[in-house]
């Protein structure tokens, strides 16, 4: 039997939250989740967009950091 897709908005975020404490970033996120079963992809990204960890600031943040690094080393 199929498994239903994961449309729900509060189980996506507590998944989120959950890979967040285990440090796994945007695009592991992705391949995790549809490995899982089906997914609301649109769903997932606007969720992604919304939370603290994978959201674009800290993005954009991680992104300038390892520039700096790059730069520096």
């Amino acid at each position: 039997m199929p498994a239903k897709p994961l449309t729900d908005h509060y189980s996506i975020e507590v998944l989120l939250d959950e890979m967040a404490q285990q440090g796994h970033s945007s695009a592991e996120v992705d391949i995790l989740m549809v490995r899982q079963g089906p997914v609301d992809l649109d769903l997932l990204q606007d969720c992604k967009r919304n939370h603290p960890f994978f959201g674009p600031k800290l993005i954009m943040k991680e992104r300038i950091k390892r520039l700096r690094l790059k730069l520096q080393g």
